[in-house]
């Protein structure tokens, strides 16, 4: 399984601040496009992260096996390669009989 990247620190102290402090505490690293989600996930990571894992867990995958027919082929003879077949057996086998 991959570790997920760390939040630096720094970030997740800001997170816990809220957005004007963190904006007035923070002016050198403020992103208005990045910094609100950013720090609704710091916040909310690990509570994210176990509706994730239960949405994993919950999950089954059925897949429908269609019916297939088949056939075998047993040829019996001596192990060398000019020996002449002595018996042969052929079934069907799968699918609905």
């Amino acid at each position: 399984m991959v570790k997920s990247k760390q939040i630096p620190e720094k970030c997740h102290r800001c997170a816990l601040l809220g957005a004007a402090e963190a904006r007035s505490n923070h002016p050198h690293c403020w992103d208005d496009r990045l910094c609100h989600s950013r720090r609704s996930y710091a916040r909310n990571r690990d509570k994210i992260n176990q509706k994730r894992a239960r949405v994993r867990i919950e999950q089954v995958h059925q897949v429908d096996v269609p019916q297939v027919n088949y056939g075998v082929l047993q040829v019996w003879r001596e192990l060398r390669e000019d020996s002449p077949i002595h018996a042969k057996l052929a079934r069907r086998l799968g699918g609905r009989d």
